[in-house]
């Protein structure tokens, strides 16, 4: 089965999912990155630090994890596009943590986090390019 096949499989059941309300992201991780018309999809996970006894704190740190793992993700993703670029990639994952959008965020029982996220790929191509 073909990429773009597996693909459009999914998509309906995955933004039925977001539209739901539903408590937990069930997503499988060999799915991500997820390209969507102009968007590309990526899945921070953050894990809640043990020390912290407020709850506010451990799922603020979590959640805070998760949208810096998905801006790796999404660095890591796009350098590999332009591998054979002069880009370096701090100066790509600073310029992409800037485009970086959170869509959803949960949390489970243990207070760690799931954070769907996503990024124009013109967008950042053009000023990956540009810089």
């Amino acid at each position: 089965m073909k990429f773009s096949e597996r693909i459009k499989l999914f998509l309906p059941l995955f933004f039925l999912s977001l539209c739901s309300g539903c408590k937990s992201i069930e997503i499988a991780h060999n799915r991500f990155p997820l390209e969507k018309g102009n968007y590309i999809y990526f899945l921070g996970e953050g894990e809640a630090p043990p020390d912290n006894i407020n709850i506010t704190q451990r799922r603020s740190s979590a959640q805070r994890a998760a949208e810096l793992n998905g801006s790796l993700q999404a660095a890591h993703y796009f350098l590999t596009l332009i591998k054979d670029q002069k880009t370096s990639p701090s100066l790509a994952t600073d310029i992409l943590s800037r485009y970086v959008i959170p869509v959803k965020s949960e949390w489970d029982q243990r207070d760690n986090c799931r954070t769907l996220m996503r990024i124009n790929k013109k967008t950042a191509l053009k000023t990956l390019f540009a810089d």
